[in-house]
């Protein structure tokens, strides 16, 4: 637990056995779901100003980062305490120099004024008082990969990427992606509704990318929100990015209506591999200015996308 000049912030790392971080701030608390704590040290920063705080995993400011709270009141920090909670011992580094403390014990970076002190401790009587929080979360797709990204996300399942057909004028304009376990009821349908496999129908997105057979993942994020944004392959301060890559649709020529999605920058293909089957197809997308102001955008250059978490 680490405490700020008459409790403005509270960040705990590992608190409720391991499960939960928290961010306290003023009467509010944003929470990160997921084990921190283990027995070797490992690197966090803590960033703030007069009007937001962060908190992130790794040693360079601003990335990585799990905790994000704006204060309503601008934040003057003086002091910062340390401490373990409930009789635990807290081993830490401050600029490589090692420490150890115990609940009952504390160490003040700058100075010990016994108003931290106490309001630490009615602080971790509120915490007790909450209890183990509802777990929160957010789940994403990721177009044209197998995994999710190699960050605070899970796999919920890795599929196919599929939907209507392109030469069909009734088709359903989503790209879903389908579970590699499916389960029936029926042996037979109405044959009105249609569900195809999807394809890269160019080699725009790697050399060997046309016809290729699409993958996708169902991913959950921590993080209460989740968005994808067309046309950058960066995120706003404060939010963390999932993946990067190109906007994609189907063809502007085609009958059947589609829908944008964001394939990864890296794409992979299926074991099927390059077969022609057509059925829901992925083609880049380019800016036409007119409506569409340029600048900032420039006409016939492929879009960009990026999906942010907060």
């Amino acid at each position: 637990m680490v405490t700020f000049q008459d409790a403005q912030f509270v960040v705990i790392i590992g608190g409720w056995s391991n499960t939960i971080s928290a961010l306290y701030i003023e009467e509010h608390i944003y929470y990160y779901h997921g084990t921190l704590l283990n027995s070797e040290y490992k690197p966090y920063w803590i960033s703030w100003n007069s009007y937001e705080v962060s908190v992130g995993l790794g040693s360079i400011q601003g990335s990585g980062v799990i905790l994000y709270g704006q204060p309503q009141c601008p934040i003057k920090v003086i002091d910062a305490t340390f401490a373990s909670n409930f009789g635990e011992t807290l081993d830490y580094r401050v600029n490589q120099a090692v420490h150890s403390e115990q609940h009952d014990t504390k160490r003040l970076l700058l100075n010990d004024p016994d108003a931290v002190l106490n309001r630490l401790r009615i602080l971790e009587e509120k915490f007790a008082q909450l209890g183990t929080p509802t777990q929160t979360g957010s789940t994403y797709i990721i177009w044209g990969r197998k995994q999710c990204p190699n960050n605070t996300s899970e796999l919920v399942y890795s599929g196919f990427a599929g939907g209507g057909g392109v030469v069909e004028t009734g088709a359903a304009a989503d790209y879903v992606c389908l579970t590699p376990d499916p389960v029936f009821n029926k042996t037979s349908g109405t044959d009105h509704g249609r569900m195809y496999g999807a394809e890269y129908e160019t080699n725009f997105w790697a050399k060997d990318s046309h016809n290729e057979d699409v993958p996708c993942s169902l991913c959950r994020s921590s993080y209460a929100t989740t968005v994808m944004i067309p046309g950058t392959n960066v995120c706003n301060n404060g939010w963390t990015r999932q993946y990067y890559g190109y906007l994609a649709s189907g063809h502007h020529g085609h009958p059947a209506a589609s829908a944008f999605v964001c394939v990864d920058i890296s794409p992979e293909y299926l074991r099927a591999g390059s077969r022609d089957s057509d059925g829901k197809l992925f083609y880049d997308v380019i800016a036409k200015c007119g409506s569409l102001p340029c600048p900032p955008y420039v006409n016939d250059y492929p879009l960009t996308c990026v999906v942010c978490s907060k």
